[in-house]
């Protein structure tokens, strides 16, 4: 067997993936003309050296699914107790290996996060030479057709040539996850001369395998989402992550659950073997300016889920204590530099550390065209005169431009009579202070839109995006936006799968009446992005 090699789990296999490295190299041999060599003669120009009886394995490990060569990767051989790393070319070189047969093991952690597992055939190392071999990894046209097949695209229905596989690991114990639910969530936008803009929200969700591998087939190469896991083993074993493609053709995602103890407050063994009580993760890290200005003070910093924040002292640190377990987002936050958020993976067991690097802010329209374009807009939505009869509470350009806000909840902070709650699943929601059950429903550019799960209106608009917001009190909303919310049940006209399971269109429908839990009993929040203003 080759020789086990510390990494992020045991691989999970796709059944069809499970052959060894010598179709790989093949593959690779075939693109870049080289296989195993035999041994050389050495040159009569070089001086003959010392025979030692030994040989020496040397080799390149290319990335075919990104192109350019696997750096980092764990080069193990079955037999001998060595291991070594390729550089940041993708070269490894392995000496005083003693004559015989051999197995080449490849690991890293985009293997690990794609579930494959690649060993070479049996090979033969001869005394006194070099072994020179060129492994790879499949290319992405191909992955993609061993994966998931041919499928015809339809861009309408949110189908595209893409995928995104993965694992769900215990956040503790690194363990795969079976039978955890994953799901993937996006806005996709449509535009056309009879249509106009039109956002759709798409939901896909799966089931992960043996090995805590999942798949998500046929994607847009441009997808900007959100990808969820839910424990099987406990309601509020649930994380989520923001994920894009920008443009790749094969994404890969590790998703970590929280265990049983870090959901369930049970202590946890410490290096003495005595128990500790749970106190959470910790996450230490350095903000830095990326203009080279250095460490960045007075940034502010949180992890989404979670109540704790921090401000980052004179040097650019700061530390978050008492977190939940798992894969979470942080933010970053300073005023006149753009908002930083970044994937971290949260264990009891250690702290972590990370460095974030912040962007400064710049202007790219003028102010005086998108101000007078804005306020242009407004007029002919009815912004102005419904804000002049004194019913709600308004928020303007100039308003959403003083919040300086991250999501559409943090714009929404001290609007009065909704509050901001923490969702299961790492992603705040707004709930209303008064009414109905809390209840909140959102019109968009003058159509409703009824959320899928709690906090997902902050995938669907951004607070960069959005030119004017109006807030109404339960009885209070003018009669064009009283509705009632689509019955949110498979099959129904106002909730259809496109995509062969893949997403869901959202409409209401509009009525002076409103109706129970979704017209006048309710909190109304009118959304006005600014690509329906004009801008």
């Amino acid at each position: 067997m080759i020789p086990a090699v510390r990494r992020a789990g045991p691989p999970a296999r796709w059944p069809f993936l499970a052959c060894t490295l010598g179709c790989m190299v093949a593959a690779a041999g075939s693109a870049l003309g080289q296989a195993p060599s035999a041994p050389r003669t050495p040159s009569p120009a070089a001086p003959a050296a010392a025979a030692s009886g030994y040989g020496a394995i040397a080799g390149l490990v290319a990335d075919s699914l990104n192109g350019g060569t696997l750096a980092g990767a764990q080069v193990s051989v079955e037999g001998l107790n060595v291991l070594t790393m390729t550089d940041s070319s993708g070269r490894f070189r392995i000496d005083s290996v003693p004559p015989g047969k051999y197995r080449i093991g490849i690991f890293h952690p985009l293997l690990d996060s794609l579930a494959l597992s690649i060993a070479t055939v049996p090979f033969t190392v001869f005394a006194d030479s070099t072994l020179e071999v060129v492994l790879g990894t499949p290319s992405a046209i191909s992955f993609i057709h061993l994966v998931c097949g041919n499928i015809q695209i339809d861009t309408m229905n949110g189908i595209g040539p893409s995928v995104i596989v993965g694992r769900v690991l215990d956040a503790e114990t690194e363990e795969a996850q079976s039978h955890a639910k994953v799901t993937l969530s996006w806005v996709d936008l449509q535009v056309g001369a009879s249509i106009g803009l039109r956002r759709i929200q798409r939901v896909r969700d799966t089931t992960t395998g043996p090995g805590g591998e999942f798949r998500f087939c046929h994607l847009p190469r441009h997808l900007d989402g959100t990808a969820r896991a839910f424990s099987s083993t406990a309601d509020s074993g649930a994380v989520s992550r923001p994920y894009a493609l920008r443009g790749r053709l094969v994404g890969a995602v590790v998703l970590h659950v929280p265990d049983a103890w870090a959901r369930h407050d049970q202590p946890v063994a410490s290096t003495n073997g005595s128990p500790t009580p749970k106190t959470g993760s910790v996450l230490t890290g350095r903000v830095m300016g990326s203009d080279g200005s250095g460490p960045f003070a007075g940034a502010q910093v949180m992890v989404r889920g979670s109540n704790q924040t921090a401000v980052t002292n004179d040097s650019g640190q700061f530390t978050l204590r008492g977190l939940p377990t798992g894969s979470r987002t942080l933010e970053v936050h300073a005023l006149g530099w753009e908002p930083v958020t970044m994937p971290v993976d949260l264990a009891q067991r250690e702290a972590r550390q990370v460095t974030v690097p912040l962007e400064v802010k710049t202007a790219v329209l003028r102010a005086v065209v998108v101000t007078a374009t804005l306020n242009a807009g407004l007029q002919r939505v009815g912004f102005d005169s419904r804000k002049h009869m004194g019913m709600g509470h308004f928020l303007g350009p100039d308003d959403i431009a003083k919040r300086n806000a991250f999501e559409f909840v943090d714009l929404m902070a001290g609007m009065p009579g909704v509050i901001r709650r923490p969702g299961p699943y790492g992603e705040d929601y707004l709930a209303a202070t008064r009414g109905m059950g809390s209840c909140v429903r959102y019109v968009v550019d003058g159509s409703p839109y009824q959320e899928i799960s709690r906090g997902d209106i902050n995938t669907f608009v951004r607070p960069d995006d959005i030119g004017a917001v109006e807030v109404y009190q339960p009885n209070e909303s003018p009669a064009q936006y009283a509705y009632s919310p689509p019955a949110m049940t498979a099959g129904s006209p106002t909730f259809s799968r496109v995509g062969g399971g893949g997403g869901m269109r959202r409409a209401g429908t509009m009525g002076s009446n409103g109706g129970l839990g979704g017209g006048t009993g309710c909190m109304k929040i009118v959304i006005w992005t600014k690509t329906r203003l004009g801008v």
